[in-house]
């Protein structure tokens, strides 16, 4: 099998592609937008939490937990590349993550 694959290796390559996923924020600015989210509303639920209302603020933090989440499966999610190669005798394709 490693003979075979030294063989195509060697062939000649017509066209290799990587495809990314379309993301127009830059990892500073969505830590700095979450981060803002963040302030903003603590100081809304902190602002509660002293005229009475104490319970905004243990769900503000489950909030603002299950964003973060979110914010970094999506991170992880932009950042796969796929990629294809044209030889003279075959296709391939492959799928890389965290790239």
């Amino acid at each position: 099998m490693q003979a075979s694959q030294a063989l195509t290796e060697s062939e000649p390559l017509i066209k290799d592609w990587l495809m990314k996923r379309n993301c127009s924020v830059l990892p500073r600015q969505f830590v700095g937008f979450y981060l803002s989210l963040s302030l903003v509303f603590i100081a809304i639920a902190t602002s509660l939490f002293l005229n009475g209302a104490w319970l905004v603020l243990p769900f503000t933090g489950i909030e603002l937990t299950v964003v973060g989440v979110a914010f970094v499966i999506y991170a992880r999610w932009v950042r796969i590349e796929t990629g294809a190669t044209l030889r003279e005798s075959r296709a391939r394709s492959c799928r890389a993550v965290n790239r």
